[in-house]
């Protein structure tokens, strides 16, 4: 189920960033260099890609401060259970791929999402609920 606080959060963006000219275009930008530009540039579900995102996701959750838990946004707080985050982690590295590896991808997704998206043009940190949208903007 997609929190409508998230849903709030790209309402309120600017349509110039919103509108990117491909489908999912701001989760793309969010993951690029993040997620191998195979699948980036993927136009389709077909295929098998599960091989890929575990690599990935393998060495996301290896590092010093798995990603999934490394809140580069400042902001995963708000979202998510660092402990119950910390279970998948373990988990997934337990070799529980099925249940485990859909939610930390999303949550690596989001925090990367976040991080991106919530920057102002000089690097300080922008509150999208304060942005006024005008509604020729957003039509």
């Amino acid at each position: 189920m997609l929190d409508s606080r998230l849903v709030e959060y790209v309402l309120a963006l600017p349509w110039q960033q919103r509108a990117t000219g491909s489908r999912k275009g701001i989760l793309k930008k969010a993951m690029q260099g993040r997620m191998p530009s195979q699948i980036l540039q993927k136009k389709s579900k077909r295929g098998d890609w599960t091989h890929e995102i575990d690599d990935l996701l393998q060495k996301l959750c290896r590092q010093n401060v798995p990603e999934p838990l490394a809140n580069h946004s400042g902001m995963m707080q708000r979202y998510i259970d660092f402990g119950k985050t910390k279970v998948l982690v373990d988990r997934y590295l337990a070799g529980h791929y099925d249940d485990t590896r859909i939610p930390l991808w999303h949550l690596v997704t989001l925090d990367r999402w976040l991080s991106v998206f919530t920057q102002g043009a000089g690097g300080e940190r922008r509150n999208p609920q304060e942005e006024k949208v005008q509604f020729s903007e957003a039509f």
